[in-house]
């Protein structure tokens, strides 16, 4: 029986992340894609670091306090590259990623190694995102973020 629910897990898990996709605009059709990627007139310079603090929740059931730093670093149109910067027990984490805007400038979706991003640009120097790690340790956390500088 065992074997059953891992079969089951195993075809469910792409299913999950298909849909996960869709949500964050992620996947899309090739004609809102070539918009999402291509919407210069509307798309809102995201260049920068943004910064903010989030309860980052663990399996124990803690919520640890913890800084956040998004850093867009190159956006052409509406496509976006970048890292996460983050700490772990004192240590600086950076992870790199890579995304777009959605066809209307405000939604965006960003994805890395075992991490999903979606958020909203909710004014000239703040987003808001929701990431989803889906790693050894799965959890996922809200963060309000402001443009530094």
């Amino acid at each position: 029986m065992q074997h059953r629910h891992r079969r089951i897990g195993f075809l469910l898990t792409p299913v999950v992340l298909s849909v996960l996709l869709v949500v964050t605009g992620c996947a899309t059709s090739d004609a809102t894609n070539s918009t999402a990627t291509t919407a210069t007139a509307s798309a809102p310079d995201l260049v920068g670091a943004w910064k903010g603090t989030y309860q980052f929740p663990t399996e124990s059931g803690e919520l640890i306090p913890s800084p956040l730093t998004l850093v867009i670093e190159t956006q052409t149109d509406g496509a976006l590259w970048g890292y996460e910067e983050y700490q772990d027990q004192g240590e600086v984490n950076r992870v790199p990623f890579a995304g777009s805007l959605g066809a209307d400038g405000t939604s965006l979706g960003l994805a890395a190694d075992e991490l999903i991003i979606e958020g909203e640009v909710t004014g000239e120097d703040s987003i808001r995102v929701r990431f989803f790690v889906v790693g050894d340790t799965p959890t996922s956390f809200e963060v309000a973020l402001t443009r530094a500088g």
